[in-house]
């Protein structure tokens, strides 16, 4: 049986902090995954002004989201959905 994770990965180099990382969610179905994704990607660029990555639009498992404007590679965020399988 396969799980599908999304990892969020955030680097912000510009304070100093601390990059970080964490898990939102574990999914039996990848469509569930990607709709979690899609929730944060969505909450990202409406309450923090970031803006979607437009070079990697056709990577579905794979999201940037860049603070402020394009390419901004000082603070940004990485989305994931990894899949494992459990034993």
């Amino acid at each position: 049986m396969k799980i599908y994770i999304l990892i969020e990965r955030i680097y912000n180099y510009d304070s100093g902090e601390e990059n970080t990382s964490w898990i939102d969610g574990a999914f039996y179905k990848k469509e569930d995954c990607k709709k979690k994704m899609q929730e944060e990607i969505k909450h990202n660029i409406q309450d923090f002004n970031f803006v979607e990555d437009t070079d990697n639009k056709t990577k579905e498992d794979y999201k940037i989201l860049f603070y402020d404007y394009q390419e901004n590679w000082n603070d940004y965020i990485e989305f994931e959905i990894v899949e494992e399988d459990l034993l």
